[in-house]
C-alpha cells in the first residue's frame, strides 16, 4: 500500500477529507445517484481535492469545466485548461497523459482519445457541450473509493471549476 502525501497533509488529514468530501452511490430509497459535482477555485497554491465511491463496477464520465463555465455564464473567472489527476483508494494513479504523466488536461472533440466520447455526450445528450480546453475522459471502474485533484496548468494561472462525474451514462 502506497503512504499519502498531498502537499503536507497529514494521513490523518486526508482520511478526514476524503469522509467528508465523499459521494457514495448506492441505491436509496427513490433510486440511485447518476451525476455528480464539485465546484471550487483552483490556484497555483491552492489545489481542489474530492473523493468519491461506487459501490458497483462503472463506466464514468469525468468532465472538469473550466472555459465552457464562462460560456455558460457561471463564472467570469474560470481555470483555463484545469489538470486532473484520479487515484484509487491505494494511491495508484489511473489517468496517464501523452508524456507519461498522471495528470490530464484538455478536451477534445475530433479523434480517438477517451476525451472525444465524454465531449460528444456533453453536446450531443445533455446539450451543454465542454471546451476544448476543459479537461474530460472516460474510465471504467471498479466499486471503491477513488480521490481527485485540480490544478492549474501554469504557476501562474487561477480559477473556477466544476469537476462533474457522470456514472454509467446514457447511450447516444
Amino acid at each position: 500500500m502506497k503512504k499519502f502525501n498531498f502537499r503536507g497533509f497529514t494521513k490523518a488529514t486526508f482520511i478526514a477529507l476524503l469522509l467528508s468530501c465523499c459521494v457514495e452511490l448506492a441505491s436509496a430509497a427513490g433510486g440511485y445517484m447518476t451525476t455528480f459535482g464539485s465546484r471550487g477555485t483552483v490556484t497555483p497554491t491552492a489545489t481542489m481535492y474530492g473523493a468519491f465511491t461506487l459501490v458497483n463496477s462503472s463506466t464514468i464520465y469525468i468532465a472538469v469545466r473550466g472555459p465552457s463555465l464562462w460560456t455558460l455564464g457561471a463564472t467570469l473567472t474560470p481555470l483555463d485548461l484545469p489538470n486532473l489527476r484520479v487515484l484509487d483508494a491505494y494511491g495508484n494513479d489511473l489517468l496517464t497523459n501523452a508524456n507519461g504523466g498522471n495528470f490530464i488536461s484538455g478536451c477534445p472533440s475530433t479523434g480517438s482519445s477517451p476525451g472525444v466520447y465524454v465531449a460528444s455526450y456533453y453536446y450531443y445528450v445533455r446539450g451543454e457541450p465542454l471546451d476544448e480546453r476543459d479537461t474530460c475522459t472516460y474510465e471504467y471502474l471498479s466499486a471503491g473509493v477513488y480521490t481527485f485533484m485540480i490544478t492549474p496548468n501554469s504557476t501562474f494561472e487561477s480559477g473556477e471549476v466544476l469537476f462533474e462525474v457522470t456514472v454509467n451514462p446514457d447511450a447516444f
